[in-house]
């Protein structure tokens, strides 16, 4: 079953090449698991986009905007009306920030 497409915004490119370089710094094979791990889960999620909880950290969130969590990462998407776009990738361990 296709799922919704996927979508990914300027900085989310940024922050997830960014993510997986630190990663692969000290191991390129668990960079690898990480990164093929994380599109595996957003390819699940673009299926059943509202499967992940509404992002917590949006304010005024209607509902559309969802975040995944997967290896002390956090995946900000929205719901559009044939897509998902990813947002933003952020450590677990950085501050969070209110967008």
């Amino acid at each position: 079953m296709a799922g919704s497409k996927i979508q990914w915004s300027a900085t989310s490119i940024k922050q997830f090449n960014a993510a997986m370089d630190y990663i692969a710094d000290d191991s390129f094979q668990n960079a690898e698991l990480v990164k093929n791990k994380i599109l595996d889960k957003l390819e699940q999620t673009s299926r059943q986009p509202t499967s992940c909880p509404a992002d917590e950290y949006k304010m005024n969130n209607d509902g559309r905007y969802r975040c995944l969590l997967l290896f002390h990462y956090r995946i900000s998407y929205v719901i559009r009306k044939d897509e998902i776009e990813i947002l933003r990738i952020r450590h677990t361990s950085m501050k969070p920030k209110s967008y």
